[in-house]
Formats: C-alpha cells, structure tokens, sequence
C-alpha cells in the first residue's frame, strides 16, 4: 500500500501600520516583500496564499507596480491566491458592524479586480477571534480564515488533534477556519528546512491529512537578523527546494484545500488569539506569574498535557491596560456614528462621504491600539497617525452636520467645548486635565503623550542585567530574544500614578532634582494629580472644578476655572488655592503640561523662551528657568506653535516624557512628549490667584 500524501496549505500576511514612515515601508519591501516573490518565482511548484493590507498594497501599488506584474503571472498560473480580510487591518470585532463589513467588502473588491479571480478567504487581523465572528466574515463576503493552534486549546481540543478544516457557526452563520500549526509556524524560517520537512513528515506518519502555516511575511527578512539567515545563508532557497522535491508533501491553495477536504468537526472558538497576544493582554505581574507557572509545569512533565490550556486574556483588555489605547478606540466610535450620519443626510457629496469614510477606516488600523513585542501604542508616530485621520474625519463631518453636544456618550465623565477650529476635552474624574485638544485643520493633537506603564519585560530586562546577561540567539524568534539597546536604561525605569494630560495639578517637595521630577522619586506632596474633581457649573466657554485634597498631609483647596479663548485660540485656567498652607510655604504648585510634538531631536521642531532660541532648546532636552514670560513649543514641519504663559512670575522646568519599552529591534527609550511645569512658591498664590494660559498658532491647515 502506498503510503498517503499530507496536504499543506501555506499562507502569509504582509502589513504595515498606518502612519509608518516611508523609509521603513520601503526597507520591508526590500528585505522581504520583493526577494520572497523572487525567490518563489523560481519554484512554481510552491504555492501560497498571500494577503497584503490595503495601506501596504496602495504604498505598493504607488510605488512598485512592476511587482504587483511579476506578482500577477504568478496569480494566472495558479501559483498564488490572494486573500481579503479588513482594508486598513482593523480589529473587526470591536468595530460597530457597518465598518467591520465595508472594511472586508473594500479590500475583496480590490482584490478580486487585481486577480480577476474570487476571492473566497481572509486574513483576520491578529486573529482575533470572538464568537460572533462567523457573521461578519459571511457578511463581509468570505467563506474561510486562518486561526492559532492557541484557539482550539482555549476550546479543550489537544494539539494532536488540531489540523485539517473546521467548521464553526454563530446564530445560523458559518465559516470555515485553517487551523495554523503552532510547530510550523515556530519553526519556519528559525529551524533547518531539514527539521520542518522532519516535522511535517512525522505528522503524516501520525494520520494528518492537510497541515496549515501562517504567518508574517516580515519573518522573511525584515525581522531582525533574518535577512541574512533567510536570503544571504540561503534558508529560504534551501525550504522552497526541498518542498519542491518531498514526493510526500502536496501543496495546496485554501481554496483547494476546501474544496479537497471536508471540515472534520464543528468547533465553537471562545474569545481568543494566537498565544503570545493572550499573554500581551495581561497585566504585567500576571504574565510574569504565568511564565514562571508554564516553567514549572514544563519542568514537571505537564508542557503536552497541561500548558497548551493555560492562556491569557483577550485583545479588548488593552482597553483596559493602557488609558491612552481605550481613548482612540472612543474617539474612533464618535467618528463613526459621525459618518454613517452623514452617509445618512440627504443631498450631501458622495465624494466627501467617501473622504470622511476613508479617513474613518485609516484610523481604526490596530497598530496603535495594543502592545506586544511590536511598539504599538508606544510609538508616538502611529498613534498620531490614526488619530489624525479620524479628527481630519470628524471635521469633515463637522461641517455637514449640526453641532454635537457637549457630551460624548463613550466618554459620558467628559466635558467637551468645539468650534470650527478645535475640540477640547477635559476630564474632572482624571484630574480636571485636558485629554484632547484637537486642532481640527491640522488634524492633531498634541496633548498626545503616553503614561510610563510597568511592563513584563522590565522584570526580564532587571533579571538580565543583574545576571550579566546581553547575548542572543540570532536565529531566535522575534517574541524570544532579549535586546536592551542602551545601556542604563534600568535606571531610568518609572511609572506614572496619573494621566500625562495638560493642566494636571502637582504640588511639590521644597527641594528636588530634575532627575527626582523626571523619574517620578517622591517628589509629590499632594493628593490633586489624577484625582477627581466636582464640577461646580459649565457655561459655554467658562467650566469651574473643585477639589479638597491635601498638601504634605495637610488639609487644601483647589478650584480652577478654565475659559475658552475663542478669538486666541486658546485655554485660560484660573486657580485659587485655600486651606491650612502654614508650613508649606516653601512648598510648590506646578500645574504640568504634557505636550507631544513628536520628535526630540528635530531640527524644525524646538522651545523657545521669550520668543527666541536657546542652547539645548531641542524637544528632547530639560531645563530649569527663572526668567521666561513665555514658553513656546514650535513645530515648523506641521506648522504649530503652543505658547503657555502665566500671570505671575514662575520657576519654569521641563524634562522629556520617555517610556522604555520594547519593539522588534529591541528594548529602548521612545520620546513620548514634553513635560513642562511653572512652578509657582505654594506662599505666593495662597495669596494672589494665579492665571496660566495656553494658546495655539497653526499655519499649515490639512484641510
């Protein structure tokens, strides 16, 4: 008897965020997109599923239209099959269903135009899986998708029985799921092709019919160290050769493979995604406790029997995990029923509606929203980038449909003021700041600063350190290496206690360095930064808070009272201070602006004191001044100026916002924004209420 065939299906996905930089698309598509589709051309008897997002395609199709050419023969003679999924990546199950579906719907008609086939499956975003995922899929015009091993663990069902097709339904709506091999998908490119042909070998042997691999095209070439592993030492010829001439192995498109196999068994997935991303979603000292669990049991025998069942938590937690990621997502659903209410109205220009929308999809792009072993919500530049497409969305509403109240239902703590020109929004239950100042024609915000997180990977990086540790793997997984980029950066290690809003209320210890207010080393004195304030009344440019706190134990008052500067374009806040103040005289108020203009080290971007410029006047620097009037931030590029000024004379110091966290190229500092503080002696103003303003100036309108 002839011994069976074993099917494999191989799909990849390649993506960039939203917002990335140029020069980076284009070294991805130069280390990875370009030499795998050289290099498959060479062996037509490999074939692949390929899914591209739609910002990585349209930078492709703009750029490179003699690949997607080399691309397209490959499509006529069957080598490859495209796949759909949400045009801008999305995570489709937090999205309101409207946009879930045209997301899907937009990048099958690109594709299916580009192919001139049916497109028939998809690649979920993160594979992030709810159990309400079966309709939207139908709905989004697929019949199929690629899910984790991790999934059908979070389901009971063990590994050895994780392979073939799986159907699933929800309320009478079905799909079908390629489950994706987790010892394929760890071991291509990081293992000898000699062991992945060993390891699909044995699963033949073991009765396995169709085996899936899916993963990230940037394995092949872009992550670190790959590039030279996968092309220069020949990997990726070597894989492809030996694929080629394996008289056992039989590849298959999905939608071969669909059609070859039926589903084995209907599953029902709970809330789920591939391994590492549970673990991602967790609190910080959970994952390390889960680690530690999973080494124990391993250590122990259990690694087959118990560890696969052992997962963490789902992607929506982000939300909870990082203020900064649950404020987009509520920014993106306002934006949203903004624009299907402006799909809705009558005799409006089909073109802006498509503008609005486009803007909309742009900014509901995952990048920005979570973090993992990528930088996510700690890179600055992504998450401006979404954000300035979903204000650019909002003001394109804005102008078509009636003013919005002063309220935001996803955000119902908020108070909202907006005009033509800016929406501002403050938070009494975060400290009476400021959370947003959009500058509408700009499409920015700079009060965009991200809050220093504890983070797993810290305790790995102090771990490492004490134990001398630096070297790598080079041939390691991206999710297992170990990078610390700059040295000391354990020292630099800090948590913030509140929101890097602006007008957060700090008051501060007599003496203290610039390193103690930087670091965040017990230089508080107060109970006001971050806490709640009541609201004492709302006008309509003028909105009063109020808060009983204490100062060095001490029992205080603080109200503040901002008005709107419609004509300046700007925010004043009036303070008063009252209570038990003998004793803290020498004590500080610091009312703290945290304003993000991007990058530390621009030349187009920088301070000014009095108007003019200083050594060291880089947004990344610190200082430390009694003699300013006015403190300016410019950003020449964007075309922005923020000035603060305050009533009295002040003590001005400022200090770069910077997090130590973790992308594919390792552990480093990210410049989150600035902070900068007046500080005013707790002495003077007990007496004389102090004014503190801030005013804007743009002169380069996006729109």
């Amino acid at each position: 008897m002839t011994p069976h065939k074993i099917d494999l299906t191989l799909a990849v996905h390649n993506h960039q965020p939203v917002g990335n930089f140029d020069f980076i698309i284009e070294q991805n598509y130069r280390d990875s997109y370009a030499p795998f589709i050289q290099a498959l051309e060479k062996h037509p008897r490999v074939r692949v599923a390929l899914h591209y997002s739609g910002y990585l395609w349209d930078y492709i199709k703009s750029q490179h239209p003699d690949f997607l050419d080399r691309l397209h023969k490959m499509v006529e003679r069957g080598q490859i099959e495209m796949l759909g999924g949400a045009y801008y990546e999305a995570i489709l199950t937090v999205l309101p269903e409207r946009d879930a579906v045209s997301q899907q719907s937009l990048l099958k008609k690109e594709m299916e135009e580009y192919s001139r086939h049916p497109v028939e499956g998809m690649w979920l975003a993160e594979r992030i899986w709810e159990p309400s995922m079966p309709g939207i899929i139908r709905r989004g015009g697929y019949g199929y998708t690629f899910l984790d091993e991790s999934h059908f663990h979070a389901a009971g069902i063990p590994s050895d029985g994780v392979w073939g097709i799986f159907r699933t339904e929800d309320r009478g709506d079905t799909t079908l799921i390629f489950p994706i091999d987790k010892a394929l998908r760890y071991a291509i490119p990081f293992a000898a092709p000699e062991k992945t042909i060993d390891t699909l070998e044995k699963m033949r042997n073991s009765g396995r019919k169709l085996v899936t691999y899916g993963d990230d095209g940037e394995k092949f070439g872009s992550w670190p160290g790959t590039f030279k592993w996968v092309y220069q030492d020949g990997w990726l010829e070597n894989f492809l050769t030996k694929l080629e001439l394996n008289s056992f192995i039989n590849i298959l498109l999905p939608r071969e493979a669909a059609e070859a196999h039926q589903p084995r068994r209907t599953v029902y997935l709970p809330c789920a995604s591939y391994e590492e991303m549970g673990e991602w979603t967790l609190p910080a000292e959970t994952q390390v406790d889960l680690h530690h669990l999973k080494e124990v049991l391993t250590c122990a025998g259990f690694k087959e029997r118990v560890v696969p069942y052992l997962r963490g938590g789902f992607w929506r937690q982000f939300f909870a995990k990082y203020r900064e990621a649950a404020a987009l997502y509520q920014r993106s659903l306002r934006v949203s029923d903004k624009v299907a209410a402006l799909k809705q109205k009558r005799k409006v220009d089909l073109e802006v509606v498509k503008q609005a929308e486009k803007c909309l999809y742009k900014g509901q792009a995952n990048d920005a929203y979570w973090h993992g072993v990528f930088g996510g919500v700690y890179l600055p530049h992504l998450r401006s980038a979404v954000e300035k497409e979903l204000i650019l969305a909002e003001t394109i509403c804005g102008r078509e449909l009636r003013k919005s109240d002063s309220t935001d239902k996803y955000n119902p703590q908020a108070v909202v003021w907006e005009n033509a020109e800016l929406r501002v929004q403050i938070q009494p239950n975060l400290g009476g700041g400021i959370s947003a100042l959009d500058i509408r024609k700009a499409g920015f915000n700079p009060v965009d600063t991200m809050a220093r997180y504890r983070e797993p990977y810290h305790t790995r990086m102090m771990e490492a350190a004490e134990k001398g540790q630096t070297a790598n793997n080079e041939h390691a997984s991206i999710h297992d290496r170990l990078v610390v980029k700059e040295e000391g950066l354990v020292q630099k290690l800090a948590q913030d206690a509140y929101p890097r809003y602006c007008f957060i209320d700090r008051f501060l210890k007599p003496e203290f360095s610039l390193d103690d207010l930087q670091y965040n080393r017990k230089v508080e004195a107060g109970d006001f930064a971050g806490a709640e304030y009541r609201r004492e009344n709302n006008a309509e440019n003028l909105i009063s808070l109020s808060r009983k706190g204490s100062i060095a134990d001490k029992p205080a008052a603080l109200k503040k009272t901002f008005r709107a500067e419609p004509v300046k374009l700007g925010l004043k806040a009036d303070y008063q201070l009252t209570g038990n103040l003998s004793g803290l005289k020498n004590y500080w108020f610091a009312p703290e602006f945290n304003l993000n203009l991007l990058a530390p080290c621009a030349d187009d971007r920088f301070f000014l004191i009095n108007g003019v410029k200083f050594a060291g006047n880089n947004l990344g620097g610190r200082g430390d001044r009694s003699d300013v009037k006015m403190f300016s931030l410019v950003d020449d590029w964007l075309g922005i100026r923020i000035n603060l000024s305050a009533s009295l004379p002040a003590r001005w110091v400022w200090h770069p916002v910077e997090t130590i966290s973790l992308s594919e190229e390792g552990i480093e500092r990210v410049y989150q924004g600035s902070a900068i503080l007046p500080l005013f002696r707790i002495a003077d103003i007990g007496k004389i209420p102090v004014t503190v303003e801030l005013t804007l100036e743009y002169w380069k309108p996006v729109v």
